[in-house]
């Protein structure tokens, strides 16, 4: 038998997963979810480019699941980008099935599950998930996590879906905060 170890890594298969996805120029929903959390974890979230051993393998969740789903569910698909308020993003999925436009957002962390989705450490995925609501005129979300780690005690892996239906004044609330953190950073007018 001969065994040879090919040099492709965690990033060129990130890079397959992600390509044809160019980021438009301008302000993006996540620039200012990392600006709050660098407020409030300024060790966790540290200045620069995000690490893309921490975002690359949480791409190609997304693809896993996108392709999973196509075959089985016509009407979810990825929207591509959003503005609002001079503010960019770019949900997952939306799914139109059922007579709602339900935003879908995924997740793969090494978080522990313990708390999820309402604990603070969480807080960033419902922020994205209220900013991109309000985007979408929608107050329907599903969020689909990955935990890779479990509860890091019983549960060795996990996969959980959450259904989040918000009030009107709970994403004008999140949204004005998210606006506000832009305008107070120079970055909206």
């Amino acid at each position: 038998m001969l065994i040879n170890e090919l040099p492709d890594t965690l990033d060129d298969l990130a890079l397959a997963a992600s390509a044809g996805d160019v980021r438009s120029p301008g302000l993006h929903l996540s620039q200012i979810i990392r600006s709050i959390m660098r407020t409030m974890d300024p060790e966790t979230y540290k200045e620069g480019p995000v690490n893309p051993l921490y975002t690359d393998p949480g791409f190609t969740f997304e693809r896993v699941l996108e392709m999973a789903w196509s075959s089985r569910m016509a009407d979810l698909f990825r929207p591509g980008e959003f503005e609002l308020d001079g503010i960019t993003g770019s949900p997952d999925y939306v799914d139109f099935r059922n007579g709602n436009v339900v935003l879908v957002e995924s997740k793969m962390t090494e978080m522990s599950m313990k708390g999820c989705p309402t604990e603070t450490k969480f807080k960033k995925w419902l922020w994205q998930i209220a900013g991109y609501c309000k985007m979408l005129d929608t107050r329907y979300a599903r969020l689909h996590v990955l935990f890779l780690r479990g509860d890091y005690k019983a549960v060795r892996r996990a996969y959980k879906v959450y259904e989040i239906e918000w009030t009107p004044a709970e994403l004008d609330h999140t949204w004005a905060m998210l606006v506000q953190h832009a305008r107070d950073k120079g970055w909206l007018r």
